[in-house]
């Protein structure tokens, strides 16, 4: 379910409030783009800041040693429509190891970005600080979801359904 927090904020201090409180104890997002999987399969990775997060560091560890990890994501929103906003994507890993962690994106600078991933992709890979490349995790995600948000972020309006179709 894709949850979006909205409101008149009254102020901009009220506003600069609400933004905060939804991001605090996210990772940064310190770069976001593209690796080649093969000739014609892109994946898209985004590259975060774990410095205040040393459990995470593992969880590449752990991937390579025990394989695939049993997860749930989910994304949330907190937007003041026709001015700025944050989509946050939460991944709980449940097996092998428990652990959750969140990432906030800052949609007037990562909306293309999650446009492309919300058309073409249904996971995201997470790179943690400058950690090698064979230790980025895939983890599978709903892209319409995400389209929910970013819809709403343009319109206001909750443009989708759950099968897809316009309302």
């Amino acid at each position: 379910m894709t949850t979006f927090q909205t409101a008149n904020f009254g102020s901009q201090k009220a506003m600069r409030q609400a933004l905060a409180d939804f991001k605090a104890g996210s990772l940064e997002v310190v770069k976001i783009g593209y690796l080649a999987a093969n000739e014609k399969l892109l994946a898209p990775v985004v590259q975060v800041d774990a410095t205040r997060r040393p459990d995470l560091h593992d969880l590449a560890r752990v991937h390579r040693s025990e394989g695939e990890f049993d997860t749930t994501t989910t994304w949330d929103f907190c937007i003041k429509h026709g001015a700025t906003g944050l989509a946050r994507l939460t991944v709980e890993v449940k097996r092998p190891i428990q652990t959750k962690f969140q990432v906030v994106f800052q949609l007037t600078r990562f909306y293309e970005y999650l446009t492309n991933l919300a058309k073409d992709f249904t996971f995201i890979s997470i790179k943690f600080d400058n950690s090698n490349m064979e230790d980025v995790i895939a983890f599978v995600m709903d892209p319409q979801s995400l389209k929910e948000g970013l819809i709403f972020y343009l319109t206001g309006k909750v443009a989708f359904d759950r099968k897809g179709g316009s309302n």
